[in-house]
């Protein structure tokens, strides 16, 4: 087995309150689905870095295997990971980014359960997850008692 270190993107490692916002506005505006505007490439450019996140990751990468866990669709791994890059992050040393395919439309809490219960079937071993989903970590806290669970919020985290 081996030591996998669990982050969510979105609200971990980026700070996407500026994409949320304007989504909101947006699909407002034009009278559309606030998802397909929150999820469109376009709209990936007001994410700003999330210091804690990054840090905390880059920390990890020593620790163990990193999988990023994401309820962005597979349409985005491309422009995620430019992103990645963009602030700073060595996607070589990721050991799996996990999508949901493009056509899942399942809460995200579901989708990432998922990637979890894949990262144990190949014979990783859960050490942390981060998130900013407090349904999540309910749910693997039952699933995976062993791993420690951090609850990132604003510009801050939490041991859950």
């Amino acid at each position: 087995m081996f030591r996998v270190y669990v982050f969510d993107i979105d609200g971990v490692i980026l700070d996407v309150r500026e994409r949320l916002r304007y989504a909101k506005e947006l699909s407002r505006t034009l009278n559309t689905d606030f998802m397909q505007v929150f999820l469109s490439e376009e709209l990936l450019l007001f994410d700003k870095p999330r210091r804690v996140g990054l840090e905390l990751l880059k920390e990890r990468m020593s620790r163990g295997r990193i999988a990023l866990i994401t309820g962005r669709p597979r349409r985005l791994h491309q422009a995620t990971v430019e992103q990645l890059r963009s602030v700073g992050i060595d996607v070589s040393k990721i050991w799996r980014i996990f999508m949901r395919s493009n056509n899942d439309r399942r809460p995200a809490p579901l989708v990432k359960l998922d990637f979890l219960d894949y990262i144990e079937s190949v014979g990783g071993c859960i050490a942390e997850v981060h998130d900013n989903e407090e349904d999540l970590l309910k749910l693997v806290k039952s699933m995976f008692p062993g791993a420690k669970l951090y609850l990132h919020e604003d510009d801050s985290y939490r041991l859950y």
